[in-house]
């Protein structure tokens, strides 16, 4: 390992005063031709129109119920016997807090004693005080 980096300080300037001399698209094809995997950095903005993103069903458009349509991304890992689904969406802010809390030992009264005195955000039913 330490002899791949002994001369680690030469190659990043050599590549720095070389990479300006040719576009994105003739390094990834000087690549592809000498068998070196490469890819162009993915905009995050444009993620979601990447044919590889796309074929490998990395993100997907779900519809929220109230909040409107979002992308959304796969796990980064597949298992044959345990499929990996997606099952819900991305709680709303305070959504979880009564069941977070309440599995956590704390009563019904104290998260609504917690909610009432703004120490938590529940805007679940079961947290709002009768």
């Amino acid at each position: 390992m330490n002899d791949r980096h002994t001369h680690m300080g030469e190659l990043l300037s050599a590549i720095r005063e070389a990479v300006p001399s040719r576009t994105t698209r003739e390094w990834l094809d000087l690549c592809q031709t000498q068998g070196i995997p490469a890819t162009d950095l993915l905009d995050l903005a444009h993620a979601h129109e990447n044919a590889y993103v796309l074929d490998q069903g990395l993100i997907t458009k779900r519809e929220h119920p109230t909040e409107g349509e979002y992308y959304a991304t796969r796990t980064p890992f597949a298992m044959s016997r345990t499929p990996i689904s997606f099952s819900r969406h991305a709680p709303l802010l305070g959504e979880d807090t009564f069941t977070i809390l309440e599995d956590l030992g704390y009563s019904a009264d104290r998260v609504h004693a917690l909610a009432d005195a703004s120490v938590v955000t529940a805007t679940s039913p079961q947290a709002t005080s009768s």
